[in-house]
């Protein structure tokens, strides 16, 4: 499909720039000829981004980077660099917490620092989004059991829209990282938590629908009228239970995402 085509081209993307770090820091290190394998594999796999790899090729030629050269903070960074593009942050904050006791007023490091918080953070609430969104798609399904209406529809395909948008930006801060965009990684936290909020309230909205139909489910049907009493059947006191438990469900999904909101 077209979305899923889109989200294979960008995943190609993201692991092409990640290459092209690689190479950097490889450069940073003054190791010139594996910077150079690492570009030239970019340009043999990822053609959207020759242009990209030539160019540092071109600068490596003309360059005079040696090991001797880099300084402790990008030898550190570096090293950083590593460890995240393999997902060990943990060891990453770690490392940047190493290196900042033998260079404390290093800017280049307090940047790193913030950043890799801030990427750890997010990773956190995408993690923990896509699970409440998992959750809430289930008991989305358990409702159009009951009844397959088009407001039912509506969340279902609302939810996974944003089950597909969680997974795609919960990648996107790593690759900013590893380009070394430090302060658009700390905007990707604000858009985590715009996100959690966006979540909380679709699931309030769906727990208010199914609110308004544990009401209805419950009404007493009216039959014949006459003489200043009506005759009637009671509700479906069984269906209008079980949408009252889906809207609290819903509600506490809704108060976990809140939480990460903040």
């Amino acid at each position: 499909s077209p979305g899923e085509a889109q989200a294979t081209a960008k995943l190609k993307e993201v692991e092409g720039r990640e290459l092209l770090a690689k190479g950097d820091a490889f450069k940073v290190l003054g190791n010139n000829q594996s910077a150079e394998a690492a570009y030239t594999e970019v340009i043999q796999k990822f053609p959207e981004l020759a242009p990209l790899a030539a160019a540092r090729i071109k600068a490596l030629a003309n360059g005079t980077a040696t090991v001797s050269t880099a300084t402790p903070s990008a030898t550190a960074i570096a090293r950083i660099d590593t460890l995240v593009r393999e997902q060990r942050d943990r060891e990453a904050l770690t490392e940047v917490a190493a290196a900042m006791r033998g260079n404390s007023n290093s800017r280049e490091l307090k940047d790193v620092k913030a950043a890799l918080e801030s990427l750890q953070a997010s990773n956190d609430i995408y993690t923990e989004l896509q699970k409440i969104t998992e959750a809430g798609l289930g008991r989305v399904r358990d409702c159009r059991d009951l009844d397959d209406d088009e407001r039912a529809r509506e969340f279902r395909d609302s939810f996974e829209k944003m089950q597909t948008r969680f997974g795609e930006r919960a990648r996107k801060p790593r690759t900013l990282f590893l380009e070394q965009k430090y302060s658009d990684v700390q905007s990707s936290l604000s858009a985590a938590r715009s996100d959690a909020a966006d979540l909380c309230s679709e699931l309030n909205s769906a727990s208010e629908m199914c609110e308004r139909k544990s009401e209805k489910a419950g009404e007493k049907s009216t039959g014949v009228k006459g003489f200043g009493i009506s005759l009637g059947g009671g509700g479906d006191k069984r269906k209008a239970q079980r949408y009252r438990d889906f809207s609290e469900s819903f509600r506490k999904l809704a108060d976990q995402a809140k939480a990460h909101s903040k």
